[in-house]
């Protein structure tokens, strides 16, 4: 016997429900890792937190890896400019709470 749609709904909003929260997992202890980057660039020469070329390999590399997956570039792109753009603005308020402590 077929499951009805409405249960079949539930399930899939149950299996995204599974995924969102690892997802969240995921974005949590790399946006901590950015917190660590921020700490070794000041306690290497002061280095800048925008690194233009490192960001540009950075975003083409998950570009690849989204279109190996079938997911639109476009999108992957946007997306991930977006979780850069968070961790560059952690450490920026992280550099900046250093340079108040000395």
């Amino acid at each position: 016997m077929k499951k009805p749609k409405k249960d079949r709904l539930f399930t899939l909003g149950e299996r995204f429900a599974k995924i969102d929260e690892l997802f969240i997992s995921a974005l949590a202890e790399r946006m901590a890792l950015s917190v660590e980057v921020a700490h070794c660039k000041m306690g290497n020469n002061d280095q800048p937190i925008i690194r233009a070329s490192t960001e540009k390999r950075r975003i083409a590399q998950f570009v690849r890896q989204a279109k190996k997956k079938k997911i639109d570039p476009g999108f992957a792109r946007a997306f991930y400019f977006l979780i850069i753009a968070e961790s560059c603005r952690i450490q920026i308020k992280t550099k900046e709470a250093g340079r108040k402590r000395k």
